[in-house]
């Protein structure tokens, strides 16, 4: 919320509602996959500073694709997470209530954490298995069949902007299953929901 809420102030947009659950360091939720977008662009006119060489152009930042998603939370692994075959509420912030492929139950938070409450994946990733869901790119589709091979997100002509945008990771309200690596849902673009959040990446030239 400290970033994002400071995206808002700058270009004059009302804050999301945090259901009181906190700013600073919870995920921003209540965020449309279009406040995203917005968000990546104004990201990326922000890229004066310390890490950035004197050589290199203009950073873009963005919404991942759907497979860079996936390539990001696995970090290398096969498994359902990428801890393992279980998930338990000590891992991640999800609907403890359910077990998955025999783990354990445990806790049901009802609200988002902080978003370095657990630890990170092996490629310094954190929580990218619960918490909230997480925008991609991509239009949606039912299956995988004709993605680009390149990893690139999916654009549909048919789509136009008017259906579904990819969501992945599992949120504080989803069972376990959800939360899977390879797990897909979709929310149209305006969706406003104390679920959804999303990741930012950066674009990197050879």
């Amino acid at each position: 919320f400290e970033k994002y809420d400071a995206f808002c102030r700058e270009t004059d947009r009302k804050l999301p509602n945090d259901r009181s659950w906190g700013r600073g360091r919870q995920p921003a939720i209540n965020v449309s996959w279009l406040d995203a977008e917005a968000y990546c662009k104004w990201l990326s006119g922000k890229t004066e500073g310390e890490y950035r060489l004197p050589s290199e152009a203009e950073w873009e930042y963005r919404l991942p694709s759907e497979a860079e998603w996936e390539y990001a939370c696995r970090a290398g692994t096969v498994t359902p997470f990428w801890w393992g075959e279980t998930i338990s509420p000590e891992q991640a912030n999800y609907d403890g209530t359910n077990a998955y492929n025999g783990g354990e139950k445990g806790e049901y938070r009802q609200q988002t954490l902080p978003v370095d409450a657990f630890a990170a994946n092996p490629w310094k990733l954190h929580q990218t298995h619960g918490n909230v869901l997480e925008w991609c790119a991509d239009d949606w589709a039912g299956s995988h069949k004709g993605a680009a091979v390149d990893g690139t997100p999916r654009v549909l002509a048919s789509n136009r902007g008017g259906n579904g945008k990819v969501v992945r990771g599992g949120s504080w309200i989803n069972g376990p299953r959800f939360c899977r690596s390879a797990c897909r849902g979709y929310f149209e673009p305006v969706s406003l929901n104390v679920s959804i959040g999303f990741r930012v990446a950066r674009t990197l030239t050879p």
